[in-house]
């Protein structure tokens, strides 16, 4: 009788082997995809976060700019908002910073920058993905199934 008992048990773990195996073979494409979804979603996160803060640092330097008497004016750029784009680019350090990528546009010019007026300082940052690229199969050429997208960010202070 006993034996009866683990010749059935044994027969149904033989079983369930091939059915744990096509369960797990199922699920596991969703859950990779999960998996890089939440991976791209962190890093669009940081990217914005990243953009952001550096927007700040660029309006905040352009509120103290000129600096205090004492501290010397650094010459090696040929104008202030050169020095704050330059300012913004050292604050976002781990993303793309060249021109197609990342562009800053500082506003007002130098001239109307008057006590009382809104400065900003906007980042206009292309996100590039990870992408899957698939030949055509009749033509020459590409299927990108992912591409890149923008994201805008404006930091604005009030000249004192």
């Amino acid at each position: 009788m006993f034996q009866k008992i683990l010749h059935r048990q044994r027969n149904r773990e033989k079983g369930q082997g091939g059915q744990s195996m096509l369960e797990f073979a199922l699920t596991l494409p969703l859950l990779i995809i999960l998996l890089l979804a939440m991976v791209v979603a962190a890093w669009v996160g940081f990217s914005y976060m990243s953009i952001t803060s550096a927007a700040r640092v660029g309006a905040r330097w352009m509120l103290n700019y000129p600096p205090h008497p004492t501290q010397p004016i650094d010459l090696s750029y040929p104008s202030v908002d050169d020095e704050i784009k330059a300012v913004v680019f050292q604050a976002m350090p781990m993303l793309d910073t060249s021109e197609p990528a990342t562009v800053v546009t500082i506003s007002p010019s130098p001239a109307d920058r008057l006590s009382g007026e809104q400065i900003s300082v906007r980042i206009d940052y292309m996100v590039n993905l990870p992408t899957i690229t698939i030949p055509y199969v009749l033509s020459d050429g590409e299927i990108t199934l992912s591409r890149p997208f923008a994201l805008q960010v404006e930091s604005r202070m009030r000249l004192e």
